[in-house]
């Protein structure tokens, strides 16, 4: 039986919104100047921390790595209470994982399929004392990890040790390690089938549909980022070039699906637009023929 991933009576700061103090794991020590972290120390730190911020900006991307300017990403009344704030960033981090996610929600028994654990999102303050003698402080944003909060907050606050930057591997334990801990650590809320997949249970459907939205967006982060072939037209193409069909989510390459569909509007054979995977004969539907971008002609000729 699949337990439910209670989210209820949860305070969490979406994703874009302001952040308060109380959103910060462990925020208590950042109240205070740290003493330790003299003029010298503190420039010593700077040199440190834009070494390490030049570092990500070449290895992750703006979606994984992002500079957030102090005055929106923090609330005024936490902007007010942390002391000597050198920088504030955003990471993004899809975690990986070779199984499937299975999710219903238990109030009308819908069922999903994720391709990806929904990414992983962090804000990241960092002092004048970091790394020299304070951690960065660390909000996690948005609904879908909540829950596990209290482990995923530890896991990643011990990653950090005096002198050393660790915001790389942060993203590398996200990446890597979080959800297999997470499993470990939460068997009634993230229950392993016998195949290796994740079975999940929502309390309700708008729930389970916005952890599917969350999920499809991981997954297009790392399929736009790869190539594909498609099975059309068969090239080699950048997953960003690729539409996936809502009706069974194969996938083809914008310019053939669009090509496809243009020639049964023409020849008038519309209803017989199906999948072009040999077997599968599902047929397209409004959304996949909104989805390849048809000229307002075609998409006029379509609508009659």
């Amino acid at each position: 039986m699949v337990e439910s991933v209670a989210r209820e009576n949860l305070s969490f700061p979406e994703i874009g919104a302001p952040l308060e103090l109380h959103h910060f794991y462990e925020w208590n020590a950042y109240t205070e100047a740290d003493p330790s972290c003299d003029e010298e120390k503190a420039a010593e730190n700077r040199d440190i921390v834009e070494g390490e911020l030049e570092s990500l900006a070449s290895i992750l991307t703006e979606l994984e790595f992002q500079k957030l300017d102090e005055s929106s990403a923090l609330a005024a009344s936490a902007a007010n209470s942390l002391k000597d704030v050198l920088h504030v960033l955003h990471l993004s981090a899809v975690p990986n994982f070779d199984g499937k996610v299975h999710a219903k929600d238990k109030v009308k028994n819908m069922k999903l399929e994720f391709r990806k654990f929904p990414a992983i999102e962090l804000t990241l303050v960092l002092t004048r004392a970091y790394p020299s003698s304070q951690a960065p402080l660390t909000a996690l944003r948005g609904s879908f990890y909540q829950k596990f909060r209290p482990t995923l907050m530890q896991k990643l606050s011990e990653i950090w040790n005096p002198d050393s930057p660790a915001i790389y591997e942060m993203v590398c334990q996200m990446q890597d390690e979080i959800i297999p801990l997470l499993i470990a650590e939460y068997p009634d809320d993230l229950v392993a089938d016998a195949n290796g997949d994740i079975c999940l249970s929502f309390n309700n459907v708008k729930e389970l549909e916005e952890a599917s939205r969350q999920a499809y967006v991981a997954y297009r982060r790392s399929f736009d980022s790869e190539e594909h072939s498609c099975e059309i037209c068969m090239r080699s193409l950048l997953g960003e070039k690729f539409t996936f069909l809502s009706s069974c989510e194969h996938y083809f390459c914008t310019e053939c699906l669009k090509d496809l569909i243009n020639d049964k509007i023409n020849s008038g054979q519309i209803k017989l637009l199906k999948c072009a995977i040999a077997g599968c004969q599902k047929s397209l539907n409004d959304l996949d023929v909104k989805n390849v971008g048809l000229s307002k002609e075609m998409t006029e000729k379509y609508e009659q």
